[in-house]
């Protein structure tokens, strides 16, 4: 905003006096305007995210540890309670709190690191994962495109469908570590 002011301020000056001669060393000020917002706007606003980065303001560098603390206690709070309730609920629903025990076992390997490598729960396991499950879900959403182009469902089952895969996705992005 500043450099469209003082650009229009300079450009407001008239071309001739009211004596009829030309404005002196108008094209003088014209060019000094543009040199000044070209210097103010646009090097500082290129030099100013380095200048920060280079003086150490530019927040937390590395992984924060509150946010891992607490990343960690949910993953053990959730084993817990699963493990618990796991005992007290019939047979045929132990595969689903053995899939939701591996799951928050993974993540909790991931947080501190554990190189587990008979578990499969390595940090590079847990990013393969979620590779997989990233490619798994593009394959979905190309599918559920390809059935409504096809006539197979119509636009309001497509975007019923396409909210749970953006759900998912987000739930996975957000609970990358680090």
């Amino acid at each position: 905003m500043r450099g469209v002011v003082a650009l229009a301020a300079a450009i407001s000056l008239p071309m001739v006096l009211n004596s009829g001669e030309p404005f002196p060393e108008r094209n003088v000020m014209l060019f000094l305007t543009f040199c000044v917002i070209l210097v103010t706007l646009v090097l500082q606003g290129l030099t100013l995210p380095p200048l920060i980065r280079m003086l150490g303001l530019a927040g937390l560098a590395g992984r924060n540890a509150e946010e891992d603390a607490a990343r960690r206690a949910m993953a053990e709070a959730a084993l817990a309670y699963l493990e618990q309730t796991r005992d007290d609920t019939p047979e045929e629903f132990a595969p689903i709190y053995d899939e939701l025990i591996t799951l928050h076992r993974r993540r909790l390997n991931v947080l501190e690191s554990n190189e587990s490598a008979e578990s499969g729960s390595r940090p590079e396991d847990y990013q393969r994962w979620r590779d997989l499950s990233r490619h798994v879900g593009a394959i979905q959403r190309a599918t559920v495109l390809h059935l409504r182009n096809e006539n197979k469902i119509n636009d309001e089952v497509m975007r019923k469908l396409e909210r749970e895969l953006d759900l998912t996705e987000a739930r996975y992005a957000v609970s990358e570590p680090g």
